[in-house]
């Protein structure tokens, strides 16, 4: 969630609708928890995809360190051989 939910702004809705406002204040308050609660779980949903990205990154990057230390001591063997 980008913005901010308006609690205030909300619950005057529902009470010009006709809605008490005790029930309103309550109706604005479980909204609230339940934006709140969806946007951290699109946070950690993004965090994850990042991590996930980072740990491909890191095999990828330590595989070629591999090959190329390797390759290295081939070359040197084979230059030490001669």
């Amino acid at each position: 969630m980008n913005g901010t939910f308006d609690t205030l702004s909300y619950t005057l809705r529902l009470e010009v609708a006709g809605v008490p406002p005790e029930q309103a204040e309550a109706h604005a308050a479980a909204l609230s928890a339940v934006l709140r609660t969806q946007s951290i779980k699109e946070q950690n949903d993004r965090i994850h995809d990042a991590f996930l990205q980072l740990t491909n990154d890191l095999k990828v990057w330590t595989l070629a360190l591999s090959i190329s230390q390797a390759a290295i001591m081939v070359a040197a063997l084979a230059y030490f051989r001669t």
